[in-house]
């Protein structure tokens, strides 16, 4: 279900690209996504025992918070845009 999710939100994405306050929308619910199953993944890192003596487990966070805080910096990058815009526009 979490897949279909992240496809139906990509496909969003790419099919709204010309228009950007869409595009940001599915930028956001994307971003919701991910901060829910990086969540699980560290909850799951903290309490099972299994998982956290896995010595690439160390690695894989720091790809995820690497990989959260570019979806972050997209996301702040579009808003602004979006501001800007109805700077000069309005």
């Amino acid at each position: 279900m979490q897949y279909s999710l992240y496809f139906v939100v990509a496909l969003g994405m790419l099919f709204s690209l010309p228009n950007i306050k869409s595009c940001v929308r599915f930028v956001g619910a994307y971003l919701l996504l991910y901060i829910i199953t990086m969540t699980r993944f560290v909850y799951l890192f903290l309490t099972d025992e299994d998982v956290s003596s896995n010595p690439d487990m160390p690695r894989a966070i720091t790809v995820t918070l690497v990989y959260f805080f570019l979806w972050v910096w997209i996301y702040v990058r579009m808003k602004v845009e979006i501001a800007h815009k109805q700077v000069t526009d309005g």
